[in-house]
């Protein structure tokens, strides 16, 4: 509706500008302009258009990319898995003893290490939060060999800042490589043992 306005507001000026000449120049003819007149005022209708459809692109890019930034913004890291460990270790369902430690004082309770985060009493990888579990025998198409990372981590690290990245591709047939999936996510069945992370 706003769009629509605009462009006849256009057209307006062009035909009130057409006019006000024509009145001002004495035995001046403007019947045989008329022609060129719609011609202008189509033309100038077209350029509005197009400048009123790419603010809108961009307004909707910025509101996009704001909503992303917000949404990995609100992944806060818990340490506290929610287990008590007493006099033994913690059970290896934590996470194992690479992620969790039995914390000391009199009260002991299971608690994630630096780098690992509690997400339903399991303590992960912090670098993964906001992403779903991982797709397995499955690839995307990648966003290309510029946005490629060498590690895990990293990958994770690029996705997560990109608001045009959808997960995490790691192709079976190249595993020192780690590469971003395209927005939106499209999976297809792999016979590499490939796998896709996709962002929640």
């Amino acid at each position: 509706m706003a769009c629509r306005a605009v462009l006849l507001l256009a057209a307006g000026i062009a035909a009130l500008a057409r006019s006000q000449h024509c009145d001002s120049v004495p035995g001046a003819s403007c019947l045989d302009d008329e022609a060129s007149l719609l011609q202008s005022s189509s033309k100038e209708a077209a350029a509005t258009k197009a400048h009123v459809q790419e603010h809108e692109s961009k307004k909707e890019i910025q509101q996009h990319n704001a909503s992303s930034k917000l949404q990995h913004s609100e992944h806060t890291c818990e340490k506290d898995t929610g287990g008590k460990c007493g006099w033994s270790t913690c059970d290896a369902s934590r996470g194992g003893d690479e992620a969790v430690e039995c914390t000391s004082g009199w009260y002991k309770f299971c608690k994630c290490k630096e780098g690992y985060c509690a997400v339903g009493g399991k303590c992960v990888l912090e670098y993964t939060m906001g992403y779903g579990a991982t797709l397995t025998d499955t690839y995307c198409e990648d966003k290309g060999q510029s946005c490629k990372a060498s590690s895990e981590e990293e990958a994770h690290e690029k996705c997560t800042k990109d608001a045009a990245c959808a997960g995490v591709y790691h192709p079976g047939n190249h595993p020192q490589d780690w590469m971003l999936c395209k927005a939106p996510l499209k999976t297809m069945p792999s016979r590499d043992g490939s796998t896709v992370t996709p962002k929640d």
